[in-house]
């Protein structure tokens, strides 16, 4: 039966689904107010929205009975259920999986035999979508096998590989019927062999609209539908000339042309609804460096599309990515900039969600620290309330004991065994101690699987009692989690197939993190951001289409590890560059019919290629802007921080300055003086973390420790040739000790640590060879100034100031003496040693001060000690400058830097000098934090 009069065309320059509410308001006028007898199929669900809302307005009535309306996965179900086929046993793609590898595993097929379900998920997958395609498609395994032979395709694959896939399909297929369920294959076929129009005999018209590109199958159900009922089929597409002329797959509607080509439609005489010229949009093409400036980019174009577009709904951010979902939310919610999310978010977002990923962590790692502390300060911890027991102090408490003692598990016996500190933690911790030790053995429990799920949700419930503010604030997917988490108890899983306890856990993650929730939102209020797929069709004044960079859009397609691509067009099925195609009408649908649109691209060295789209034959109607994108203040400029020395400040100040000013305090002042404010004022201190590896700061304390130990007990007046491998030994016996002790590096020690210590033994052998020709000489150790403890006074502006400090060492020779700092990293820069403005290296002048007092010709040397790699003495300045470079120090450096920390007029301000951000821990504080890309 010909198609003439069936199938019409909305330009693409139209709005599609306004002017089709317009055609259906005039075509079914009469039929007002019930337009219950006519079926309109969209491809999605967000055209079912818009539509019924044009329609309203068309017809300009209050209220009518709509249209009832289907997408095409929902009209196959309509059939499938129609003719006789149930839907309750047709399985989900994850039961699928299990029978699929089961299949294998009993085939031994050698490539996945071995791999662990929840790896083989994401091979079985693609898999079952191969299969899943050769029946909609109508391609049998058999016919890639006569295709492959005529093409000479290479004998492994004609042998080995495709009668691998043919089992394969022929088993799988066996197991799901002796199984008693159904899957989306025998769906497709029972409506291939069943279809009957009748099905729709309640149903005076058909509509299908907005098709863009449809599979064989797809085009059966079009096809049969077009030919036997009161049906058409409107797309929103070129001319009919436009259309006619796209036998090429890199033209605007091949997609359209393959489609009516195939059902055997004329052309030409197909029918054009609502032909007028709309001008075309002024489209804007930005190019930008970083995924940061592309979002502050975006921020700036709606505020600036938000003067000329008043009616925000009618604004549209495209995302090409999902990865912008949130960086594009939350600036324009600094912005205070109303948006609707109509994508939805990912359920690996939700916050129980997050609780269950962190507790399997814990659980999987034994409860490494790490993973450990993470759990714990997850905000249903340590926000939780248990019997009127707030959580959060034990859980800092229980982190602090932990890292105090380098206890790098949570365990309490000296096997390492994670097991619960229920004992030593005392009854002070008990209701945070039982809460953990019932989420661990929650997960831990070995039961079945519909069991496991429901104490999982009892725990999760027990949980949301804890946090009332959780509840009171109804935080967005809650519902939906738990409906899920529900839901998943009723999958169809043979016992034993996936593993008891924690591993139960990790495939209710895998199942879970490819969900999605929806949030609150108004589709006809604030900007809509918008997915690809839900944008089809939908009508815009201005679109905003970020990240159009290839990989991106077009998306970049898996290898087809089944079959070659030149193998895939020979026998019919859809190519890399159909699905290219079906982008760049995407492409065409978004940019045409609009007043403005707004695309930007990345240039960052990992996606620096713009889409091709770009590149088109009409890329020269574009307007391209090449300058670059300056923030404006309020969007990245932070305030430079300062604190006035008020007189609360000031006794805090000179409080803390009472028992003296160390090295240590002096450079912090001299490199950041608001540091110096948030350190020791306000006492923020650095994050402590459990020490794990020997890092430079670990191994300067150990050495530090050990050479002390090793003069003050053992060798207080050095040592000769004769004693170096005695003294080696000892050495190498006190790193052990220290090993072995907890203090420098938590217990057991990871492997790698003991490689380290194989170096620093090596480090130290060195450093004994050092000193033994130190010693020969004639230095010697000055008794008792190992690590010692020195203590003066200076005058500034008449305040006495004490000055304290711990000298590493001082050795003497000829009356002389040597002022040493050990060094087990690198060695300072000189100028930061030397008398001038970039000073900050304290320690040695202000010792040799504190040691000679009135007397600087008494030192011979100030050193660093270099013990590393390379064993060596660094002298700051030469014996005769000694009692310059001092008075220099005093003079220039020290007693100013004293003074303007004193000086209640100079606040404590931000250093300039950005070198000294890049490893300060108050970065977040002073708003110098980094953006990261």
């Amino acid at each position: 039966m010909a198609l003439d009069g069936k199938v019409k065309v909305i330009p693409i320059d139209q709005p599609f689904l306004r002017v089709l509410a317009e055609y259906f308001a005039d075509k079914f006028r009469n039929k007002l107010p019930d337009f219950s007898d006519i079926l309109i199929v969209f491809p999605s669900e967000r055209n079912k929205f818009y539509f019924r809302r044009y329609l309203l307005e068309s017809i300009n009535k209050g209220a009518v009975i709509p249209p009832p309306m289907f997408t095409i996965e929902e009209l196959i179900d309509f059939i499938y259920e129609k003719i006789g086929g149930e839907r309750a046993l047709i399985l989900q793609t994850i039961e699928r999986n299990f029978i699929l590898k089961k299949t294998i595993d009993d085939l031994k097929i050698e490539y996945w035999r071995e791999i662990p379900f929840l790896k083989f998920i994401a091979i079985g997958n693609r898999l079952l979508n191969f299969y899943d395609e050769l029946s909609q498609e109508r391609v049998s395994i058999e016919d890639i096998e006569k295709k492959s032979v005529e093409l000479h395709f290479s004998e492994r694959y004609i042998k080995n590989e495709l009668p691998i896939l043919r089992k394969v399909y022929q088993r799988y297929r066996e197991n799901l019927q002796k199984s008693g369920y159904r899957d989306k294959i025998d769906q497709i076929e029972k409506i291939y062999q069943n279809f009957d129009s009748k099905i729709f005999h309640g149903y005076e018209q058909v509509i299908i609209a907005g098709i863009a590109a449809a599979t064989s199958f797809e085009r059966f159900i079009i096809k049969n539908m077009l030919e036997s009922l009161n049906a058409e089929m409107i797309l929103h597409s070129g001319f009919p000339r436009e259309i006619a002329s796209a036998d090429d797959v890199h033209k605007e509607f091949y997609l359209h042309y393959k489609l009516l080509h195939q059902l055997g439609v004329d052309i030409p005489k197909i029918e054009v609804i609502k032909n007028i010229s709309v001008p075309r949009a002024i489209i804007h093409i930005k190019s930008l460096e970083t995924i940061t400036k592309q979002t502050f980019y975006l921020a700036e174009v709606v505020r600036n599309v938000l003067t000329k577009y008043p009616d925000a709904h009618r604004i549209g951010i495209v995302l090409t990515d999902e990865g912008l979902l949130f960086p594009v939310t939350e600036i324009l919610n600094s912005y205070h900039i109303e948006c609707n999310i109509s994508a939805g978010l990912p359920f690996t977002n939700l916050i129980f969600y997050s609780f269950l990923k962190h507790l399997y962590e814990a659980v999987n790692s034994n409860f490494h620290c790490h993973e450990f502390f993470t759990f714990i300060q997850h905000p249903l911890i340590k926000n939780a309330i248990i019997e009127n027991t707030e959580l959060r102090p034990l859980v800092y408490a229980l982190r602090k004991k932990m890292i105090q003692e380098n206890q790098r598990y949570f365990l309490k016996t000296p096997k390492f065994e994670p097991q619960l500190m229920l004992e030593e933690m005392g009854n002070n911790f008990s209701p945070l101690i039982n809460f953990l030790n019932k989420c661990f053995s929650t997960v831990e429990e070995k039961l079945p699987f519909d069991k496991y799920i429901a104490n999982l949700i009892i725990l999760l419930n027990e949980l949301l009692s804890y946090n009332q503010d959780l509840i009171n604030k109804n935080f967005p997917g809650i519902k939906e989690f738990f409906e899920r988490l529900h839901n998943l108890s009723y999958l169809k899983i043979e016992e034993g197939a996936i593993p008891p306890g924690i591993g139960t856990l990790e495939f209710i993650l895998k199942v879970l993190q490819d969900e999605r929730y929806h949030i609150e939102g108004e589709p006809l209020r604030g900007i809509q951001l918008i997915g690809l797929l839900e944008a089809r069709n939908l009508d815009f004044d201005c679109i905003i289409l970020p990240s159009m960079n290839e990989g991106i859009f077009p998306k970049k397609s898996e290898k087809d590890i089944f079959i070659n691509p030149g193998l895939r067009k020979a026998i019919g099925l859809i190519t890399e560059e159909e699905r290219n195609s079906l982008y760049y009408y995407y492409f065409l649908q978004l940019t045409r019919g609009k007043k403005e649109v707004f695309i930007s691209y990345l240039t960052q060295e990992e996606m620096d290629i713009p889409s091709r789209f770009l590149m088109n034959h009409r890329a020269k109607e574009f307007r391209e802007d090449s300058l670059p994108v300056v923030f404006l203040k309020n969007a990245m400029e932070t305030k430079e921080r300062e604190v006035k020395k008020d007189d609360e400040i000031l006794k805090a100040l000179f409080r803390r300055i009472k028992d003296g000013l160390s090295h240590t305090l002096l450079k912090c002042y001299k490199s950041c003086p608001y540091q110096f404010y948030l350190k020791y004022l306000l006492e923020i201190t650095e994050p402590k973390e459990i020490t794990e590896t020997f890092d430079a700061l670990t191994w300067g304390s150990l050495f530090h420790s050990l050479a002390k130990d090793l003069y003050q007990k053992h060798y207080p007046k050095g040592y000769s040739e004769e004693q170096r491998l005695e003294v080696v030994a000892k050495v190498n016996e006190l790193l052990d000790q220290y090993l072995n002790s907890s203090k420098y590096v938590a217990l057991p020690p990871k492997p790698e640590v003991y490689f380290d210590i194989f170096l620093y033994k090596r480090f130290l052998e060195n450093f004994v060879n050092y000193e033994i020709k130190r010693f020969k000489e004639g230095y010697m150790i000055h008794p008792g100034f190992e690590e010692s403890f020195l203590k003066d006074v200076i005058e500034v502006d008449g305040k006495m100031i004490p000055l304290i400090g711990f000298v590493d060492r001082i050795d003497t020779k000829d009356g002389l003496y040597y002022i040493i700092d050990y060094k087990t990293g690198s060695l300072p820069a000189s100028k930061e040693y030397a008398i001038g403005e970039d000073f900050i290296e304290f320690q040695l002048p202000i010792y040799a001060l504190m040691f000679a007092g009135k007397e600087p010709e008494k030192i011979g040397g100030l050193f660093y000690y270099n013990v590393g790699k390379k064993t060596e003495i660094k002298s700051i300045c030469e014996k005769e400058a000694i009692a310059d470079y001092l008075f220099q120090f005093q003079e220039k450096v020290l007693t100013p830097v004293i003074n303007e920390m004193l000086d209640p007029e100079v606040p404590f301000y931000q250093t300039e000098n950005g070198n000294f951000c890049i490893h300060c821990a108050y970065k977040t504080f002073c708003g110098r934090q980094r953006w990261r890309e």
